[in-house]
């Protein structure tokens, strides 16, 4: 038999990758193989590379390890990276790998067998929008607003809070949020500055009056009542029959702060007055605050804090609001609309400034519920806003100076569309306090009449980070149930 002559083959092989968890762009390879004498003997490759868009999920620099969530398909894998793997920004400049962020959108290629990285650069058609406080979110639609425009939702949306992968929910008004995508499509959100709570204490004799947190907050004071703050500084201010006073405070992320006021009661609170303007100037206005009638002709006089203004006039629509007055002397103009068109207020007065209050929308992300306290549950509408500077159709919120009059909300914090008879049912997490709209109603689970518009439920319970979220309840003739996911506990 003639011996045949050995001879290699140069043989190109497509691969097709398949990694659980994971999906990869396959780069073809050239690999040397024996002619028929070789067949059965094991062959030896090169290293095949492969290339993806991703998300970076997480880093862990001291092992050298970075995880990656595949655009498109959600799937997570886990690389190495070496002292040879290069990394560069979107323009082509050098980085180190502890200057990447979680959450940012990269173009990579690995080697699939050894699984390490080889180079990695942000991806060159991805956007970037920092400190966003404009946002809305529609769960149900997949839909995300930034300011007017409208962006897709991934599928696969990554929420990043902290040092963790969230969920939507957690995203709340305030917040303020780096989101980044590709074209018109969202894959990524972090939440760089989030909300935390604050709790009273001393405050027994303030019961009743008014608690003002900075520019963001004016509500009823109430007994055990617990605010949701976004996280920041904040000079705070409670009124009560002509007494009252300030204090500073720093609320942090996701934790209590506990105030003690009880040292101001005994501030006698100083006065301020207040010049209004009414237009058209022959509506025959009249002028009522905190209920009694006052002259348009001279400026009112009243105590610093908050107070109810109501302006009516026959012909035109009844304007009715909460203004704050903080200093000695400012101006406000009331612009009346006919009766068939909705009023406007403004103030006026040198470096005033306009700041719309928020529309704040979550429908049960992570909670059921049911139309019916006998019907089965569902999974709640998930339609949801957060703003933090507003958005169209939003209250209004004019603030004069930080020390001015300001005219808050289209309706007064207490006016409420109460549903006959109807009930709120919160069923779980078992054992958790329950607040709503800041104030305490008691231990879930438990219920409580039903008021319909949008609303606030926070739980807490000790040891335990507390969680909010923000419903909307219907007018109708039903109750509503709702069941949230357990707390977290805090870290030691």
């Amino acid at each position: 038999m003639n011996t045949m002559r050995k001879i290699k083959l140069l043989m190109t092989l497509a691969f097709v990758v398949l990694c659980t968890g994971c999906s990869f762009t396959a780069m073809q390879t050239s690999v040397p193989i024996e002619d028929e004498t070789m067949a059965g003997q094991e062959i030896e490759e090169e290293d095949l590379k492969a290339s993806d868009t991703a998300i970076l999920i997480r880093k862990d620099i001291a092992n050298s390890r970075l995880t990656f969530q595949t655009v498109g398909n959600g799937a997570k894998y886990d690389l190495t990276y070496t002292g040879t793997t290069e990394f560069y920004d979107k323009y082509g400049q050098a980085l180190a790998a502890a200057q990447l962020t979680p959450g940012e959108i990269v173009e990579l290629v690995l080697s699939v067998h050894s699984k390490t990285l080889q180079t990695l650069s942000l991806c060159a058609d991805a956007f970037v929008m920092q400190d966003v406080e404009r946002h809305d979110f529609n769960e149900r639609k997949g839909i995300m607003t930034i300011g007017r425009n409208n962006y897709k939702m991934d599928e696969n949306l990554v929420i990043f809070s902290g040092d963790t992968t969230g969920e939507l929910m957690d995203i709340n008004e305030g917040d303020l949020l780096t989101v980044r995508g590709i074209g018109r499509h969202v894959f990524s959100v972090s939440i760089d500055k989030g909300h935390g709570y604050l709790r009273l204490q001393g405050d027994e004799y303030f019961r009743g009056g008014w608690i003002e947190v900075g520019q963001k907050i004016i509500k009823p004071l109430s007994e055990n009542m617990l605010l949701l703050v976004p996280e920041g500084e904040y000079d705070i201010r409670v009124t009560y029959n002509g007494f009252g006073g300030n204090k500073e405070v720093v609320i942090e992320r996701d934790k209590e702060t506990l105030c003690d006021i009880s040292d101001l009661k005994g501030d006698l609170l100083k006065t301020g007055k207040i010049a209004f303007t009414i237009t058209p100037s022959d509506a025959d206005a009249k002028l009522f605050i905190d209920g009694n009638e006052y002259s348009l002709l001279l400026p009112v006089e009243v105590e610093y804090g908050i107070h109810k203004m109501e302006i009516r006039a026959d012909g035109y629509r009844k304007v009715q609001k909460y203004i704050s007055v903080g200093q000695e002397m400012a101006a406000i103009t009331i612009d009346l609309d006919e009766e068939e068109e909705k009023s406007t207020v403004s103030a006026s007065k040198i470096n005033s400034e306009l700041k719309p209050e928020s529309d704040n929308v979550i429908s049960g992300n992570k909670a059921s519920s049911s139309s019916s306290r006998k019907s089965s549950s569902s999974t709640s509408s998930s339609s949801r806003k957060s703003s933090s500077s507003g958005t169209s159709g939003g209250k209004e919120t004019i603030t004069v100076d930080d020390q001015g009059v300001k005219v808050e909300s289209d309706t007064y914090p207490d006016d409420t569309t109460s549903t006959n008879g109807n009930q709120l049912y919160i069923d779980s997490p078992e054992g958790v306090e329950v607040y709503y709209d800041s104030a305490y109603k008691g231990i879930a689970p438990l219920h409580f009449a039903k008021s319909g518009g949008t609303h606030v439920i926070t739980l807490r319970k000790d040891g335990y980070v507390p969680r909010s979220y923000t419903i909307t309840l219907e007018d109708g003739d039903q109750d509503e149930t709702y069941s949230f996911s357990d707390l977290v506990k805090e870290e030691e």
